[in-house]
Formats: structure tokens, C-alpha cells, sequence
């Protein structure tokens, strides 16, 4: 049976952290006889189980659909002030982008807030 990258990949995730299989069932939320068809199969998650992986890993969703041979399309944006933060946000560092993130929140909260005093 031949290996494709995304068993590669897996392997090495759970490697790197330690963990064997029932570990990334645990801490995905999913069936420990799917990571084992997945590591030993060579099946490839559906998008739900995909997500919950790079949850548990901590990791970008796009690397792991990427890893998985899946290219997750961007909705189209038609708002041309929405269109404008996302391309001003999207060469920001992770640390960055989190902060962008926490702002908006807070703003999000702030009116909110507001709307109801009045």
C-alpha cells in the first residue's frame, strides 16, 4: 500500500506531538477507528473531520485542507469596504491578524451596547 501526503502529514502532526492515535480522537472529537482509516487506509477526512483536526492541532484550517489535496474557495465578497479590510488584513502575521480580530469584537460589543442605551 503506498502512502499519500496526507498520511504522511498526519503522522508526522501526531509524531511531533506525542500523540497516537486515540489521542487526536480525543482531542478532535472523532471516532478513533476514522483516524485509524485515515493513517492506515489512506482515506481522506470529510471537511467536518478535517476541521476538527486542524482544531485539535492548532493549526490553519487552509493547511490542512491543503495537506488533504482540497482547496477551499473564498466566498465572494461584495462589499467594497469588506473587500478592502480583508486585502489590508491578509498579509498581516498570525499575531496580528488576531489583534485585528479582537478589535472588531470589541467594536462588534461597543455598538451593541450602544443600540440598546438608546
Amino acid at each position: 500500500m503506498t502512502t499519500n501526503s496526507f498520511q504522511k502529514w498526519l503522522e508526522q502532526a501526531m509524531e511531533n506531538r506525542g500523540w497516537r492515535q486515540i489521542d487526536l480522537a480525543n482531542k478532535a472529537d472523532i471516532k478513533r477507528q476514522l483516524v485509524h482509516a485515515w493513517l492506515r487506509l489512506g482515506k481522506i477526512p470529510d471537511p467536518e473531520s478535517l476541521t476538527k483536526i486542524a482544531t485539535a492541532f492548532d493549526v490553519d484550517i487552509e493547511t490542512v485542507y491543503k495537506k488533504a489535496g482540497i482547496k477551499l474557495s473564498r466566498p465572494q465578497v461584495f462589499d467594497e469596504n469588506v473587500q478592502k479590510i480583508l486585502k489590508s488584513v491578509e498579509d498581516l502575521n498570525d499575531l496580528d491578524k488576531e489583534e485585528v480580530f479582537a478589535f472588531v469584537q470589541m467594536l462588534k460589543k461597543l455598538r451593541e451596547k450602544q443600540s440598546q442605551l438608546r
